[in-house]
């Protein structure tokens, strides 16, 4: 068990209706990332434990920022870890900022390439 974050590609047009697992696509997906289930909780929308957060291009920009200018000094105030008992470690190592470097860019892919007139783009996280 642990703490499993996807970023989730979905059609614009989704509705309740349809079954989302047959139209989903993985587009992202990060383990025991907790800086950015903190960080989407307080810039993006309340994350809730296998409950989609919809994104915006905006929201993405936000991130792109932060992270841009993201430096062992600021990231306890920026990006900081969250404590949850799947959530994994809360340093500040080698394997936070190895995730923090593959999610600058994924973020600077998506911004690139993702259409957000076609699709929607979620944050889902499992724990």
């Amino acid at each position: 068990m642990g703490l499993d974050v996807y970023f989730i590609k979905r059609p614009a047009d989704t509705t309740a209706d349809t079954t989302r697992r047959e139209q989903d696509e993985a587009v992202g997906y990060y383990r025991k990332f907790n800086a950015l289930l903190n960080w989407i909780d307080a810039n993006a929308g309340e994350v809730e434990n296998c409950t989609d957060v919809p994104l915006t291009r905006h929201d993405l920009e936000k991130l792109r920022g932060t992270l841009d200018r993201l430096t062992p000094e600021n990231c306890h105030d920026l990006f900081p870890t969250t404590e949850g008992f799947f959530f994994g470690s809360q340093e500040y190592n080698d394997d936070y900022w190895s995730d923090v470097e593959n999610l600058k860019q994924f973020v600077q892919q998506q911004l690139a390439s993702f259409d957000f007139d076609a699709h929607r783009l979620c944050f889902h996280a499992w724990w």
